[in-house]
């Protein structure tokens, strides 16, 4: 058995033609991706209802994990831990690039222990950080350097 057919067995779903697709598309990413990604990169073998339907499977049950923009949008990242069904632990970091605004979970940073007042109960947390991501961050510093090195050449 592949990877996409234990996922989708470890997960309880059955396999067909757009979840293995549509997980194929998850395989191949290493950030969190939008409905829009993966239409665009499925081309027109699947209609929006059925990639959402297929994406409302997936999440709940903890294939993958929602992860909302600061501009509102909706973006999904596989799980990295087989998460209970409806109870999702993705409780970690996510990234926005305020350039080409991608968006990654850091499950490697640490997160602060949160403490409620009594009488509270927290079902989940979202830790959003926004800045430039690698790509980016390598990109704006070559052209500063280049920038800087034209100006003292003047």
């Amino acid at each position: 058995m592949g990877p996409i057919a234990s996922l989708l067995d470890d997960h309880g779903l059955k396999k067909t033609l757009p979840r293995t697709e549509i997980l194929n598309v998850f395989l191949k990413n290493t950030k969190a991706i939008s409905h829009n990604h993966i239409e665009k990169k499925l081309g027109k073998d699947f209609d929006r209802v059925t990639i959402y339907r297929t994406l409302n499977s997936f999440e709940e049950k903890g294939l993958i994990h929602k992860v909302m923009t600061p501009s509102g949008e909706a973006c999904y990242a596989l799980c990295s831990t087989h998460c209970p069904e409806h109870n999702h632990q993705d409780n970690h970091v996510h990234f926005s690039c305020a350039n080409c605004e991608s968006v990654y979970c850091l499950t490697d940073v640490a997160i602060p222990t949160l403490k409620v007042p009594s009488g509270f109960q927290f079902k989940s947390f979202s830790l959003m950080v926004e800045g430039l991501c690698r790509n980016c961050f390598t990109k704006t510093r070559a052209m500063i350097k280049k920038k800087s090195s034209r100006n003292a050449k003047e």
